[in-house]
This record gives structure tokens, sequence and C-alpha cells, in this order.
């Protein structure tokens, strides 16, 4: 994506260019227009405007093979992080991702935590009303054994069992630290914080992905000090977590292939019905190109907006 951005920084930069801008899409979409698409606007030359947008779009679609993201498992991508030595190190399991639409609470990467026993390592979040019930019922401080995750659909994967230390309990209440919705007020629903050897796990009642820390910090888990971090989130987690290496997290993020989880990026396997193709990056590509006529009557000025041309990526 950043060399992307580059190519259209350098349009952007030539004279008689007002701006650009390019939209990777969301994959699931099940809609006519699905795919990726390029805007160029200039200064009332819509020939020109069309022409750098379909050159852009060209480009991108030239490198579609570029956009295709290795995925490992979690167990992978824990042994890797074992071999690079640098901590902590993020695991986000996309396939569970709520802003994606997913229930939340898939077990694949929490089994695996259990399993591997990385070190100290925390998963944000789980949605388990049920299991929050559950350590309400038992109370801080207690140990006692339960079903964590696996119940809101069966491609979710089954229940973990766990022994778990009830270390903390929360109405969900919190602020958000940002820079995505800095200073508002957000809540998980009631909420709790389990801990069974090493494997800390935030449970929560809300479907929400983690877009930074204060949450965990409120319950009294900071992330920063674990060496291993799960999150359901595909994207949104970058920018608090500090993925620019300018912040407290030094290392490149492992996106990871859950081994189970209903939000998945397989387009291969979902049967796509509106869109009118089977939209594989490697077989398939849609062209649409509109043109759009933008004026400002405040400005008496006229801009002429074009590319929409589309490209499916994957």
């Amino acid at each position: 994506m950043n060399e992307a951005i580059r190519q259209l920084h350098a349009i952007e930069s030539q004279p008689g260019v007002v701006c650009g801008s390019i939209a990777t899409c969301f994959p699931l979409a099940d809609v006519p227009d699905m795919g990726a698409s390029v805007t160029v606007v200039t200064d009332n030359d819509m020939p020109r405007a069309q022409s750098l947008a379909d050159e852009l779009a060209s480009w991108i679609f030239a490198r579609r093979g570029d956009w295709q993201l290795e995925m490992p498992t979690t167990r992978v991508a824990l042994q890797r992080a074992r071999a690079n030595g640098s901590y902590p190190a993020i695991v986000a399991d996309r396939n569970d991702n709520t802003g994606g639409g997913s229930p939340g609470d898939s077990t694949g990467m929490l089994q695996t935590f259990v399993d591997e026993q990385p070190g100290d390592g925390c998963i944000l979040y789980i949605v388990d009303p049920e299991a929050v019930q559950a350590c309400a019922t038992a109370g801080t401080g207690a140990t006692f054994s339960l079903a964590v995750g696996g119940k809101s659909a069966p491609e979710q994967g089954p229940p973990v069992p766990m022994t778990a230390e009830v270390v903390a309990l929360s109405d969900g209440r919190f602020r958000y630290a940002g820079p995505m919705y800095a200073g508002l007020e957000g809540s998980m629903g009631p909420s709790a914080y389990i801990r069974q050897g090493g494997v800390h796990v935030l449970l929560v009642t809300a479907r929400e992905q983690p877009y930074d820390t204060a949450f965990a910090e409120s319950m009294g888990l900071d992330p920063r000090r674990m060496q291993f971090i799960g999150v359901k989130s595909a994207a949104h987690f970058r920018a608090n977590f500090g993925l620019d290496r300018s912040r407290w997290y030094p290392n490149p993020a492992f996106t990871v292939r859950s081994m189970c989880g209903t939000t998945t990026l397989a387009v291969t396997s979902i049967p796509f019905r509106r869109t009118g193709f089977q939209p594989v990056w490697s077989t398939h590509q849609v062209s649409v190109s509109q043109v759009r006529h933008v004026s400002n009557e405040n400005k008496k000025a006229t801009c002429w907006s074009a590319g929409i041309s589309r490209s499916s990526l994957f």
C-alpha cells in the first residue's frame, strides 16, 4: 500500500491535479461495484483526470499479486516470533474481526495460546457474556473451571476449557486513548479479566475490536508487558499499537489465519451473487469507468473528478 500511495502522491504533485484517492474496497461485499477504485480530480480537465485515474488503476491491477497477504497459523506466528526474539509480538486474528461482522468468540487463537504456553500472552478480546457472568458469580480472586468462547456458531470453534483466576471485573466503561476515538467514552459491557498460567484473556459482552490499549489498562492488564498480544482485529489496532515503529511497539504484526472464524478472506469459498463475477484476483478483472462533473458555486470554480475505474484486487 505504501508504494501505491507514493504513486498517488506523484500524480497529485503534477500541475493541474487537485487531489486523488485510492479505495481498496471491502473484499467481502457482495455488491455490483465491489473492487478497488481510483479517483483523480483535476482543475477543469476531464480527459486528463480520466487518463491519470486509468493509469493508476492499471498500475495497481498489474501488481495485484503483491496485495495477497500470507497468513500463517497462530502456532507458526508464535514460532516465528520466538525465533525473532523481539517482544512484544502482535498476532492479529482478522478471521474473527468484529469490525468485519464476526461474533468475536472464535477459539483458534486462544486454544493455541493455551496449548503452546508461549510465555506471558494476552488476547483482546473474546466476546462471551456467558463466561463473564460465570466470572461475576465466582467473584474476583476466585479460581474455577469454565468454558471460554465458541458459543455463537459452530464455525467459531468449540469452547476452550480453562481453569482460570478471575483477576478483575468491570462494567466495561472506559475512555479511549486514541488516536481513534481519543477522549471518547466507550463501553465493552460487563467484562472480566481472567488468567490461566501465562495466558491472560479479556472477556467482554460488546462486540468491538481493540482500537487501543485503554480498556485493557482499565482492567489492570498492560499489554506492553506481554511477550505476545493477540488481537481480534484486522487493521484498526495498528494506530495505537504503534506499528509505524515510532511508538512502544517495534515489530511488524503477524496477521494470522485462524483455524476457525466466520470472517474469512478465502473469497473462492464465498458464493458471490450480486457482483456479476467471482472476484478471484488471478483470473478476473472488472473495469467500470465513470466521470463526474463537480461544480463549486461558492468558489466559482469547476473540478472534474474521474477514475472511478475499478479493478478487482482479490
